[in-house]
This record gives structure tokens, C-alpha cells and sequence, in this order.
């Protein structure tokens, strides 16, 4: 039969051990997390790439059908006039499209980035916060461990 003292201490071990596991699992996990974060940030950045120059490129086939159709209408477009201003708009609002579809994939790629650095902050918690459960099992079952040592010391000068 195994000491009890020797248990205490192999249950000690036990339980400190799968609190340092159970942080660097976490935080494994939660780096993980982070690289899947950075690169959905990448990756929003490239969509929004992508959708703003193909707007881009639809705003100037869409301009190109304007003048076309002002052209065979008759309507000299070099001259300026109603129909020039009309175009004008027509690029402005489609820049301004453009941009705002630039902006939406700044934001989408930013709140991926803080998901990834929030995902970094929790795994170092989760980490740290394994070492000192761990330390406290140890200084806590050490503390017992010794405590039963005394008391079973003054139970044998008694006898």
C-alpha cells in the first residue's frame, strides 16, 4: 500500500501538470486562431481589391455607352454642356464607389486584425493563467502535505 504522503504528492503532480497542459493547449488554439484571423484580414483586403476594380472597370464601360449613345444622338460631348456634366457625375459617383467599397474592405481586414490580436491576448491568459493554477495546486498541496506531517508528528509525542 502506497504512503499517503505519496499519493498526495503524485495527485499534486497530476493536477498541476493538466493545468500547465490545459494553458498550452489554450494558447495553441488561440494561435491558431490568430493566423486564421490574419489571414481573413488578408484576404478581405484582396476582395475589396477586387470588387473595387471591377467597379472601377464597370464605370468606364458604363461611360463608354454614354458617350456612344450621346454620340449617336448627335450630342458633341467635347463641346461640355448638360451631357459632359452628366458623364462627369457618372465618374465622380463611380470613384466615390469605388472608394467606399476600398474602405469597407479596410474595415472588414481591421476587425480581422483585432480578432487576431485578441485571439493572442486570450491564448497568453490562458497560458498564464495554467502556470500560476498549476503553482497554487503545488504551494497548496504542498501546504497540506506538510500540515498532515505536523499534525501526525504531535499525534505520536502524545502517545
Amino acid at each position: 500500500m502506497a504512503d499517503p504522503v505519496t499519493l498526495a504528492i503524485i495527485g499534486i503532480a497530476v493536477s498541476a501538470g493538466g493545468q500547465i497542459l490545459s494553458g498550452i493547449q489554450q494558447y495553441k488554439a488561440a494561435s491558431y486562431s490568430a493566423k486564421v484571423y490574419e489571414q481573413e484580414a488578408k484576404t478581405q483586403k484582396q476582395a475589396a481589391a477586387y470588387e473595387e476594380k471591377k467597379h472601377r472597370e464597370s464605370v468606364q464601360r458604363f461611360i463608354g455607352i454614354q458617350r456612344s449613345r450621346y454620340g449617336a444622338s448627335g450630342i458633341d460631348i467635347s463641346a461640355g454642356g448638360s451631357a459632359q456634366t452628366i458623364i462627369n457625375d457618372t465618374a465622380a459617383q463611380g470613384e466615390l464607389d469605388a472608394l467606399a467599397i476600398r474602405y469597407g474592405g479596410d474595415i472588414a481586414s481591421i476587425q480581422a486584425k483585432n480578432r487576431a490580436s485578441m485571439s493572442r491576448f486570450e491564448g497568453r491568459s490562458a497560458l498564464t493563467s495554467g502556470l500560476f493554477g498549476a503553482g497554487s495546486t503545488i504551494l497548496s498541496g504542498a501546504s497540506d502535505i506538510y500540515k498532515q506531517k505536523q499534525e501526525q508528528k504531535l499525534r505520536l509525542k502524545g502517545k
